[in-house]
C-alpha cells in the first residue's frame, strides 16, 4: 500500500517520493526499475469500486451540509452538538442511514438522531431539505426565544409592508385595467406567496412564545 501510494503521489511530490521509494521498494521486493519515474503508475481496480459506497458518501455529504446550513442560520457554534430529526425518510434512505449513521453523527456533530414517523408531532424546528427528506433541528434550548421573536417580528413587518403595497396596487382599478394580464397575475401570485409566508411566520412566532 505504501509503495503504491508513493507511485501515485510522485507527480506532485517527485523528489520526496523518489527518496522514500528508493528505500521502501527494495524492502517490499517491488523495485522493478531504477527509479520511481519510470515505474508503472497505479491502475484502477474496478472490482474494488462500490457504487453503493459512493452513493452513501454523496448522501452523507448532503446531510452534513444541511445540518451545517441550519447551524449557520441559528448562529450556533461548531462546538454545539445538535439534536437532529429526520422526517419523510424513505426505506432506501433508512437503510442507507444505518450504514453512515456513525459518520454523520461524528462529522455533523449530532448529539441525537431520531426518525419522525408519519403523524408524529414535530417541535418548532429549523429545517433543511435533502431531496424529499426533511432535516430538522428543534429550536428549544438552542436559541434565545426573545431575540428570535424580535428578529421574526422585523421580518414579519417587512413582509407585511410588501404585501400591503401589492394589495394596494391590485386594488387600483387603473393598474388592473391597464396592466397586461400576465403582470396582474404575477402580482397576485406574489401577494399569495407573501400571505402564505406571513401565515407561517405567525404560527412560528406563536410557537416561540410557548418556549
Amino acid at each position: 500500500m505504501l509503495e503504491t501510494a508513493l507511485r501515485f503521489s510522485h507527480p506532485i511530490m517527485p523528489y520526496l517520493t523518489e527518496q522514500i521509494w528508493q528505500t521502501v521498494a527494495p524492502l517490499l521486493n517491488r523495485k522493478n526499475t531504477d527509479s520511481i519515474v519510470v515505474a508503472d503508475y497505479p491502475k484502477t481496480d474496478d472490482a474494488q469500486i462500490s457504487e453503493q459506497v459512493e452513493a452513501d458518501m454523496a448522501w452523507l455529504q448532503e446531510l452534513i451540509a444541511s445540518v451545517r446550513n441550519i447551524r449557520g442560520e441559528m448562529k450556533l457554534g461548531n462546538a454545539v452538538r445538535l439534536p437532529v430529526l429526520l422526517q419523510n425518510i424513505s426505506s432506501d434512505e433508512d437503510a442507507r442511514l444505518s450504514r453512515i449513521k456513525n459518520q454523520f453523527k461524528a462529522l455533523a456533530k449530532v448529539e441525537s438522531l431520531e426518525i419522525v414517523k408519519e403523524g408524529d408531532e414535530v417541535p418548532l424546528s429549523s429545517s433543511s431539505m435533502v431531496g424529499q427528506l426533511r432535516v430538522l433541528v428543534p429550536m428549544k434550548g438552542l436559541i434565545d426565544p426573545t431575540a428570535e421573536l424580535a428578529r421574526l417580528g422585523k421580518s414579519y413587518d417587512k413582509l407585511k409592508g410588501q404585501a400591503e403595497g401589492i394589495a394596494r396596487k391590485l386594488g387600483n382599478e387603473g393598474f388592473v385595467s391597464k396592466a397586461p394580464a400576465e403582470v396582474v397575475d404575477a402580482e397576485k401570485a406574489k401577494l399569495a406567496e407573501l400571505e402564505g409566508q406571513l401565515t407561517a411566520m405567525t404560527a412560528q412566532m406563536e410557537q416561540l412564545k410557548a418556549l
